[in-house]
């Protein structure tokens, strides 16, 4: 990773810089069964999942971003502060960490796991978010978060209501925080459940925008009590693992709910940010 003089590359100084990752044969599974019948005779299923892997290796859509709100950034436009997007508003939770932006082969991949059911193209994604997580953690140089290791950091996805999960056939964010949690040697966690609601991706941009901390409720354990116990994350480090950032309000709606359990920071972590309008 290169980067100019004075120029800092942790996530306090604003933005990650692009750090090649290897297409190795451990990032790249090849379908198996009815899943390559479909992807090489049929073609019903879309790019394969090497295909789309090795695609996106080559766009390389890692590049310089903000690190409060996820957008993409050039040369010298993100400081401490945030960047043109955010800077005059609150950043997102504690820090954004991303995979690229939400296009092209990335894009693609996403839309084929969300809508497709093509659950096999969770574990290069998250191998590969969990690449970025620790590039982004690394040496705990980022200010006011403690260094990665595996007792004070937490995974957790983003909830899915259980009618959508059914609807899906999969919980696309919990299989990526999964493959995160197994790749970086973290605990993941479920402390959060959403209540039913219209899909994000039917929603428009206002829509999204008026998501609230009610639509999460936190999740107790065990038949401690009246109602069960609540999740222990005080003094915990959380990353909350999603899909795609489009406004981040559901993300902030989530994060002031996982606040009340105190936990020392939360970062977001996506694989993709959609491009702001502004």
């Amino acid at each position: 990773m290169r980067s100019s003089s004075g120029e800092k590359s942790t996530l306090a100084a604003g933005r990650l810089q692009h750090e090649s990752v290897s297409d190795s044969s451990d990032q790249i599974e090849r379908p198996s069964g009815f899943d390559e019948i479909l992807d090489r005779w049929l073609g019903l299923r879309g790019p394969s999942t090497p295909e789309l892997i090795r695609a996106i290796l080559r766009s390389r859509p890692w590049g310089s971003y903000c690190h409060r709100c996820g957008q993409d950034t050039g040369e010298g436009e993100c400081t401490d502060s945030g960047c043109g997007h955010c800077r005059s508003s609150s950043g997102l939770l504690d820090g954004v960490i991303r995979l690229g932006g939400y296009r092209g082969a990335l894009g693609e991949a996403i839309r084929l796991l969300k809508f497709q059911r093509r659950a096999e193209l969770a574990k290069p994604l998250g191998k590969l978010l969990a690449g970025r997580i620790r590039q982004g953690l690394k040496g705990g140089k980022q200010k006011n978060i403690s260094p990665l290791s595996s007792g004070s950091w937490v995974v957790t996805p983003m909830p899915m209501p259980w009618g959508r999960r059914w609807q899906r056939g999969l919980d696309h964010a919990g299989l990526l925080a999964d493959v995160v949690g197994r790749e970086m040697g973290l605990k993941v966690m479920r402390p959060l459940s959403k209540r039913r609601g219209c899909p994000q991706a039917e929603l428009g941009r206002s829509a999204r925008l008026r998501a609230k901390p009610d639509d999460y409720r936190i999740q107790r354990y065990g038949m401690s009590g009246f109602g069960g116990l609540l999740p222990n994350l005080k003094g915990l480090n959380l990353i909350v693992v999603d899909d795609v950032l489009t406004t981040g309000r559901s993300m902030r709606a989530a994060g002031s709910i996982l606040r009340r359990l105190g936990p020392a920071c939360i970062l977001a972590a996506a694989l993709a940010v959609t491009p702001s309008l502004d």
